[in-house]
């Protein structure tokens, strides 16, 4: 079951990326954004069945970088509000 919500995870990435190139979402924006983490997250549950260790590095560093952002984003916006 966690295998699955890995590929679909791992879909997910590959959309969102194909998105990014195509220039229907900017990479600071909130909904590229919140699809990388999305992403990320079940990527890493499929960890619980299968462990590697390559794939928890990546995927929590897409993950961080992503919530790194959106704080990021947030606090740019409260200082102009």
């Amino acid at each position: 079951m966690l295998v699955a919500a890995g590929m679909i995870g791992v879909l997910l990435g590959m959309l969102n990326y194909g998105l990014l190139v195509t220039g229907r979402v900017v990479s600071d924006g909130p909904a590229y954004l919140v699809l990388n983490i999305v992403a990320a997250a079940l990527v890493l549950s499929s960890l619980f069945e299968q462990f590697n260790l390559p794939t928890l590095m990546i995927n929590a560093f897409y993950g961080g970088v992503s919530i790194w952002g959106l704080w990021r984003n947030y606090v740019a916006r409260s200082r102009t509000a």
